[in-house]
């Protein structure tokens, strides 16, 4: 690979943060502050490119804070999916002359793997010092779920400290991919974008002072986002998962603790039975996800109860697929404190 051949200053960025997708559900709660209200993708606004699907990267973006990046502790705060334009630009697989980067500006690119011009990518960007986000997410170009592998790496002199993660592939729709950089001294950040599978990658990219909003769980591809609360029961008839769209997502805002979800499914006949929840947390600083409950069996009723932790106040994302072979299912859930 291309990459034995750099000077390494940092560790590679791994697989954080997998993403499926979102249908449309019944049974919604009202919105709460900072959780996207079940939309359509055009009542979103959705990303904006320039007229030429091109962007000028001799002008910085008016970055969405305005002050210097805060230093300390992260402090991650989302906004809605779409809520910032998103541009395909020049990008370059130089390492000599690295496509330009701006803080709070995120840019659209594709990775083609055995591409004499796309095959990886090289960026970089001014900082001065504070804390940032660095956030990228990936899905495959076909559209198809199948792994998904998104490798950042940092060349060459800059001083930052990426930090190290495991890398793996997941077979599902999108990816989110984070690291959260605390710059000491004014540089320039120079690094790698590479897919670590043989299959075109579509990707967006986005470097971000400490407190500043970024588009979550995705910066497009937007698709419903329930919002919920405690102790309020969902009734939902989930597809059984073929498409980006068979996946429902929620969120909820929840304070540090553990949590409860009970659900449950049934068939008037013998059947597969069967869901999938997992749970999305600890955003912006680190990436957690925890698979809540992941059962199947052939009966008429499937019924569960599961505990999952919340490391600290705030905005968490629930996943829901429906892990029947071929049929819909009327599925059942409610989240309750421990």
């Amino acid at each position: 690979m291309f990459c034995r051949f750099f000077s390494k200053s940092a560790l590679t960025v791994g697989v954080l943060f997998s993403l499926s997708a979102c249908g449309g559900s019944s049974g919604s709660d009202s919105p709460i502050e900072q959780a996207p209200e079940e939309q359509t993708p055009e009542e979103q606004g959705g990303p904006v490119d320039s007229g030429d699907d091109q962007v000028d990267n001799t002008t910085p973006p008016t970055d969405p804070t305005d002050s210097a990046p805060l230093a300390g502790a992260a402090q991650f705060i989302t906004s809605e999916c779409g809520s910032l334009p998103v541009a395909s630009t020049a990008t370059s697989n130089s390492l000599d002359a690295p496509a330009e980067l701006f803080v709070g500006q995120v840019v659209r690119a594709q990775i083609v793997p055995g591409s004499a011009s796309d095959d990886f990518h090289v960026w970089q960007v001014a900082l001065e010092p504070g804390s940032y986000h660095l956030v990228a997410d990936a899905s495959l170009s076909n559209g198809d779920p199948t792994p998904l592998r998104l490798r950042l790496e940092s060349i060459g002199s800059s001083s930052v400290d990426l930090e190290q993660a495991q890398t793996g592939a997941v077979a599902l729709f999108d990816l989110r991919v984070i690291n959260f950089l605390e710059i000491t001294s004014a540089q320039t950040l120079t690094f790698t974008a590479e897919a670590q599978a043989d299959v075109s990658h579509d990707y967006t990219l986005g470097i971000f002072s400490n407190g500043s909003a970024v588009p979550s769980p995705g910066f497009e591809r937007c698709l419903p986002i329930t919002s919920l609360s405690l102790d309020s029961t969902q009734s939902v008839t989930v597809p059984s998962q073929r498409i980006r769209e068979d996946n429902f997502w929620y969120s909820i805002n929840l304070e540090s603790g553990t949590y409860r979800l009970d659900a449950s499914t049934s068939s008037a006949s013998i059947a597969v039975l069967g869901y999938d929840f997992t749970v999305f947390s600890g955003f912006g600083e680190t990436a957690s996800l925890e698979v809540v409950t992941l059962g199947v069996a052939a009966d008429t009723f499937f019924a569960t109860s599961d505990t999952f932790e919340v490391e600290r106040d705030g905005l968490i994302w629930i996943r829901l697929s429906n892990t029947a072979a071929t049929t819909d299912r009327d599925i059942e859930f409610t989240v309750t404190r421990q």
